[in-house]
């Protein structure tokens, strides 16, 4: 069922999400309608919180982490893909510009 608090198509994007993030192995990711994180409360290396139609970005944290920064979804995909072209061992450095200093 999708999280009633949800403002983003969850399924969605978490299934592009997964397509993206295949490259890079290891890597550990959650996609979450909202900050409550129901489906998946801990840490992940990257999670996308749904808000307002876009996502909090949080980074090595749970939904509930203060997020480094806020993207539309196809904007995170675009910079997750960029990494995973790139061979990048973590995301950090694609969100780099974004986390404040």
């Amino acid at each position: 069922p999708a999280c009633r608090s949800g403002t983003t198509p969850v399924p969605d994007h978490a299934a592009r999400l997964a397509q993206a993030l295949a490259p890079l192995a290891g890597l550990t990711a959650h996609v979450s309608g909202c900050a409550k994180g129901c489906a998946h409360p801990g840490p992940a290396d990257l999670t996308l919180v749904g808000r307002d139609g876009a996502y909090d970005v949080v980074l090595a944290g749970p939904p509930s982490a203060e997020p480094a920064t806020r993207l539309a979804f196809e904007v995170a995909l675009d910079r997750i893909r960029k990494a995973a072209a790139a061979g990048l061992p973590a995301l950090d450095p694609v969100f780099q510009d974004d986390v404040p200093g």
